[in-house]
């Protein structure tokens, strides 16, 4: 079925004393019942039209950026950052990653320390320019993000990835204890444990918390 719409146009037919002379006629133009208008002209339809907003108001909850990398060095712990616990001196340890020639690799921060601490090819590397994990979320909408046990080496869908190896494997957050002291490090799957650094040392350990997205 279409839809016929007639409009208007002017074509000149003699001139008078200078003047022209003007013939009004009608023109029709055929649309498809398909077809957009835009004042009073057809315009061409993109492949996909975007929905219609629906001012607000609906049931989904609501997404925000919860965590967010904040650069920093020396020693320095941005505000908010997330802390995994304390050394048995007390001192707070916080998330952070570092890169170690091609990898980027979760890392823990001492308070008071002038560096972070990564694990890698069995040692702890100590690095001055690196990353902190902060809170950046608003606390009106609820925290978007926990620590989750990991039973059985399953690692969660939800599971945050913080860096990556030199082969672009996913290295994921993981949080436990190294001789008393809180520790946060990189997990990686294929190995089905968390590492951290310790006294100079990269250590495994088969009992740690992921972090993941709520």
């Amino acid at each position: 079925m279409y839809l016929a719409f007639a409009f208007p146009t002017y074509s000149p037919v003699s001139r008078t004393r200078g003047r022209l002379a003007f013939r009004h006629q009608f023109s029709f133009l055929r649309l498809s019942p398909h077809s957009k208008m835009y004042g009073n002209q057809p315009y061409p339809q993109p492949g996909a039209q975007p929905p219609p907003y629906g001012g607000g108001g609906g049931s989904g909850k609501p997404a925000q950026v919860c965590l967010s990398w904040v650069p920093a060095s020396n020693g320095q712990v941005p505000p908010r950052a997330v802390q995994v616990g304390t050394q048995r001196d007390g001192s707070p340890v916080y998330v952070s990653r570092a890169r170690h020639g091609n990898e980027l690799i979760p890392a823990k921060l001492v308070q008071g320390h002038g560096h972070v601490c990564l694990p890698y090819g069995g040692k702890e590397h100590l690095v001055q320019q690196y990353e902190v994990l902060c809170d950046s979320g608003m606390p009106c909408f609820g925290c978007g993000w926990a620590w989750a046990p990991c039973q059985g080496f399953n690692v969660p869908p939800n599971a945050i990835i913080g860096g990556h190896t030199d082969r672009n494997e996913p290295l994921y957050i993981g949080k436990g204890f190294v001789n008393g002291d809180a520790a946060a490090g990189k997990v990686y799957s294929p190995h089905q444990c968390a590492y951290f650094s310790w006294g100079g040392a990269e250590h495994s350990s088969k009992q740690f918390e992921i972090l993941v997205a709520m």
